[in-house]
């Protein structure tokens, strides 16, 4: 919050303030900023603890009050008119940011110490504002003093405006940057795709000259000069050249463009998943209108900004993308769209009705092209329309068609070697056999470059088939017998592929055979990688550049999936659905996982060379199945003997392999070496990724150990897969009360909470209220002890969820004054979270804030040493009980530490490894440090992509240690996950009643080591912002 400092250059005689006028503001601002003083010295004798910021804010108040009192008494001598006028503002405005100090920064009730302390370090930067607007006026009063008013009313003003420019271009200057900083970092949380690469790939390929009589066409030019919005329908078969003709329509409208208008285009496109998905296409959409944007996006799409900001998921639906297209498009004096290949769409429903609003409540006009399927001919039959079909266009598209046969006989080096009559026969043949089809024509070309002699070109032309069906017909056909099934598998693969495939990858998966150990090293092992593209020629498109291999054309996946494809000698390449196929998949992907060269041992340090070769020569798709084998396990089909079977081989499949899993996987996703540590157990991961419930009555026979059962119950109240907890409770495979730890369960709760927990305890920790319910009425116990002395419900209170809470203590056997080994209750935590709703919720049942932690009296050493004498000398000489009643009765030495920095500092992943603040362990004895409190004054960066977990404990990513000087660090408090609001956290370690690692930890320290405390943060960019630690350690002194 910064104040605004304005300044009226000219105003009209009624409205000027006479000197008088303003001696009597200047007195009252006095007033004001004396009581708002009095206040503040108020606030700080009755807390001692007020930060820093709190002591400035006062300083800065004395001084204005002083420059004020100055001025009053300079302004009794006489004052100019125009000086009058000029310090109008100025002291108005003082007076309303004095309130506002008064309002915002004060409290305005008693409150409880620690309340007091969680309220005093909240938003700092509203103080730390606050000082700097009392600058600013204090500089602009501090000018008026020393200046001769009477005289010299010009350089006044010219001061005042200099103070007031100079503030405004900063102003302006880090608006701009920080604008264009806000847009590139909303456009990355957009995920749009890169059309603009892709619309140069595509424009390259249209012959020059051709597709031009698209834009003369008149209906073409009465839809582009259109300024009451119109809808342009350009329909045609498949392969006739769309997308092509699409390109060159995007391409003259982005030439055309001034700084007025926009051009928002896109492709659809089926190897591309997420070009077909509406809500990626209209993020595109939104990220192309932002870069166009002729104003800043922080004003306009502050929403944007604050989710992105805070790192929610961007906007996912076809309305809500609808809104914000409308907004953005409201500064461009006229919008075109253009969307190809509409037809090859996701959910196009939607998105047409969203392009129909468009055009007629924005006026836009907007260019769809895509085949005249059924549903889209019926919502596009009201619109203008350019059919391919048509006997006009049809000559146009033949005449593109004739100039793109003369280039490629003339550029293609297997054809413009053939003798010119030949050529001039293969020109004739295919204008008549082309069908308006360019993708018709590229396989016939395909066709004749592959043949050695002319005899043959010329039967091939006397033979070229004339659709495209007849075209697949005819490629499938010359693939010779040996090599059938190597193409059936290929095209299988490359059908129902999660991410796309390289070249090298599937020739060795269409080597697994089902059921195999070993890959097929006979029928299906092709020699060479460009054997395989031989083979599936005009089937597949192939990428030089990246290694991609994928289906050539969405006509090639719809005949391979055709019932007529049945019918015909080649019903060996038919493909069943893609869920039917994905079944299939997943058993091939299990069964490589099982062979017998991934048995093994995973690689060591000093084998990564051996590791990286494995992975990119030896075994290259193992790095595919790796990263996306689980992703086909919704689809499995349980009434499958076949799949079942490898699916219970797999889950007993020997440890080595599964962590030389991870390893390889680690290889792709991390690009560096890994070794492996504890990876889940495959069962677990098998009910993660969602298969159907009833797989749990299958694994009844396996006998696998409690533990790993206690992990999948944990694993699926992760995922909410809450039948599948329900079975494993049922069947006797789960625990409902026993409790469990591992890396992989905890992974999203805090850092500080790695513990062992019970079932519900970790459905309230995971934020489940449902799975927490299923559990109870299962026979969950909820007064069960962790073994930090917490219960129930003190992670129902950290979950932030008042129906946790609510639902808990209902039930009988719940302590809600329960403190755990830290001295923290339910309460605490929820003063901590400022949970309002939890609080009152926890007052109603009895809770009541705790006092503050127990403070022991301060003793020297020397009353301490006088107090064992004095027991000594009472027990006669056993001097060995003196320590023992002195630890009984807490008599410690206390020392203590503190370091704030009310600006705060930030730590990340990358900073240096150095404490925060060290405090020196004094005290006797072999065993002096009995007590530690620690206090911390921090907030995690303010923002995360992993909404579900803000303002919760869950997931926290930043977090203190504290360890013995070069010593094992134990890890201490967390923050808030994605949080950016001040918290107070303290928490207390005793010799006596902390968890024993602790205990043993704090045994070891003798007088003079040092304690140090570390701010941390889990990732790179990641932040932990720190104001301030405390920590105070009670020492045994004999």
């Amino acid at each position: 919050m910064m104040t605004s400092i304005k300044l009226t250059p000219a105003l009209s005689s009624s409205d000027l303030m006479d000197p008088f006028s303003l001696a009597t503001g200047i007195a009252g601002l006095i007033s004001l900023a004396a009581q708002v003083g009095s206040s503040l010295a108020e606030f700080q004798h009755s807390y001692r603890g007020a930060r820093e910021s709190y002591a400035r804010l006062k300083s800065e108040l004395e001084a204005v009050l002083r420059t004020l009192t100055m001025l009053q008494a300079h302004i009794k001598t006489g004052l100019d008119v125009g000086a009058t006028r000029l310090l109008r503002e100025p002291v108005d405005q003082c007076a309303e940011t004095l309130a506002k100090i008064r309002d915002e920064c004060l409290p305005n009730k008693p409150m409880s110490r620690r309340r007091r302390w969680v309220w005093a370090y909240s938003d700092e930067r509203r103080v730390m504002d606050f000082i700097a607007t009392l600058e600013r006026y204090k500089g602009m009063f501090n000018l008026a003093l020393n200046l001769d008013l009477s005289g010299q009313v010009d350089r006044l003003q010219l001061g005042i405006s200099q103070l007031l420019v100079g503030q405004e271009a900063d102003r302006q200057g880090a608006a701009a940057e920080k604008s264009d900083e806000q847009l590139s970092k909303v456009l990355d949380w957009l995920k749009p795709i890169d059309m603009k690469s892709r619309l140069e790939t595509i424009f390259q390929l249209h012959q020059q000259g051709t597709c031009q009589w698209v834009l003369d066409n008149l209906v073409f030019k009465e839809w582009e000069e259109s300024t009451t919005g119109s809808l342009l329908w350009l329909q045609g078969i498949p392969g006739n050249g769309k997308t092509v003709i699409s390109s060159v329509v995007m391409d003259h409208l982005v030439e055309k463009c001034t700084h007025d208008d926009i051009v928002l285009y896109a492709f659809c496109e089926f190897r591309d998943k997420q070009s077909i998905d509406p809500a990626v296409l209209l993020r595109t959409f939104i990220s192309q209108l932002l870069r166009a944007y002729p104003a800043r996006i922080i004003p306009d799409f502050s929403d944007l900004v604050d989710k992105e900001r805070k790192r929610e998921s961007p906007p996912n639906t076809v309305t809500s993308l609808g809104a914000i297209i409308r907004r953005a498009t409201q500064r461009f004096a006229r919008v075109h769209i253009v969307l190809d290949g509409m037809d090859e769409c996701d959910d196009r429903e939607s998105l047409i009705e969203l392009l129909h609003s468009l055009v007629r409540e924005e006026a836009f006009n907007v260019y769809v092209a895509s085949r005249p399927e059924p549903d889209i001919q019926e919502a596009l039959s009201s619109s203008i329309t350019i059919s391919l079909q048509m006997e006009q266009e049809r000559a146009h598209v033949h005449d593109d068609i004739v100039n793109y046969i003369n280039r490629q006989l003339e550029v293609r080096r297997e054809l413009r070697r053939l003798p010119k009559k030949l050529t001039d026969e293969i020109r004739a043949t295919l204008e008549i056999k082309a069908n308006g089809m360019f993708r018709l024509v590229q396989c016939q070309l395909d066709i004749l470059g592959r043949k050695a002699t002319s005899a043959s070109v010329t039967r091939a032309l006397q033979n070229l088939p004339t659709t495209l069906m007849e075209m697949y017909d005819r490629i499938l056909e010359r693939i010779d017998e040996d090599n059938t099934e190597i193409a059936r598998r290929a095209l299988r693969w490359l059908a129902d592929v999660k991410r796309p495939l390289r070249l090298e990858q599937l020739v060795e998966a269409i080597r697994i055979e089902p059921g195999g150990t070993e890959l097929n090293e006979t029928d299906c092992y092709v020699l060479h990688n460009v054997i395989l593209l031989e083979i599936l020629s005009s089937l597949v498109t192939y990428n030089s550049n990246d290694g991609i291999i994928s289906l050539s054309h969405m006509t090639v996946l719809e005949y391979l999936m055709s019932p007529n494809l049945l019918e015909s000698p080649f019903k060996h390449y038919h493909l069943p659905s893609l869920p039917v196929l994905a079944n299939e998949m997943v058993t091939l992907l299990l069964g490589y996982m099982l062979m017998n060269d991934f048995d093994r041992p995973w690689f060591q340090a000093h084998e990564e060379l051996e590791l990286r070769h494995f992975v990119a020569e030896e075994h290259p798709f193992y790095e595919y199945t790796t990263v996306n084998w689980a992703e086909y396990i919704q689809f499995i089909d349980l009434s499958q003997p076949a799949v079942v079977d490898t699916l219970l081989r797999f889950i007993q499949m020997p440890k080595a392999a599964i962590w030389f899993a991870d390893q390889i996987g680690s290889v792709h996703i991390l690009g560096g070496f890994y070794t492996p540590t504890s990876p889940p157990h495959p069962l677990r991961t098998i009910l993660w990724h969602g298969i159907d419930a009833s797989f749990t009555e299958r694994i009844t026979s396996i006998k696998l150990p409690a533990d790993t059962m206690q992990c999948c119950l944990f694993g699926s109240i992760h995922t909410a897969h809450l039948l599948t907890a329900e079975r494993l409770l049922d069947l006797g495979l789960a625990d409902v009360n026993h409790k469990h730890i591992c890396g992989h369960c905890f992974y999203y709760l805090s850092s500080t909470s790695f513990l062992e927990l019970t079932p519900l305890a970790f459905a309230f920790e995971e934020g489940n209220p449902t799975a927490a319910q299923m559990l109870l009425q299962r026979g969950a116990t909820p007064g069960d002890i962790m073994a930090d002395g917490s219960t129930a419900l003190h992670s129902a209170t950290r979950s932030g969820l008042l129906e946790s809470v609510q639902m808990l203590l209902e039930n009988p056997g719940v302590d809600v004054h329960a403190c755990d080994w830290a001295e923290q209750t339910a309460y605490t935590i929820a003063v901590q979270l400022d949970a309002k709703e939890i609080l009152q919720c926890l007052e109603g049942h009895g809770a009541s804030e705790v006092p503050d932690v127990e403070v022991l009296p301060e003793l020297s050493e020397d009353q301490i040493i006088q107090a064992g004498l004095c027991l000594a000398r009472m027990l006669r000489g056993q001097v060995k009980l003196v320590p023992v009643i002195l630890n009984l009765a807490e008599y410690w030495m206390v020392s203590s530490a503190e370091r704030n920095d009310p600006e705060g500092v930030m730590f990340e992943q990358g900073s240096p490894d150095k404490p925060y603040i060290s405090l020196a362990i004094s005290g006797g004895g072999k065993e002096p440090l009995r007590r530690l409190v620690f206090t911390t004054i921090s907030h995690d960066q303010g923002w995360s992509s992993h909404k579900e977990h803000i303002g919760t404990y869950r997931m926290s990513c930043s977090w203190f240690e504290v360890g013995r000087e070069n010593g094992r660090r134990h890890s201490l408090l967390s923050n808030l996950h994605g949080s950016g609001k001040k918290r107070v956290h303290r928490k207390v370690w005793s010799r006596h009643a902390s968890l024993p690692a602790i205990a043993d930890w704090m045994g070891m320290f003798r007088s003079g080591d040092m304690l140090d405390i570390y701010a941390m943060a889990r990732y790179p960019g990641w932040e932990n912002h720190v104001y301030g630690v405390k920590v105070v350690a009670y020492v045994a002194c004999l």
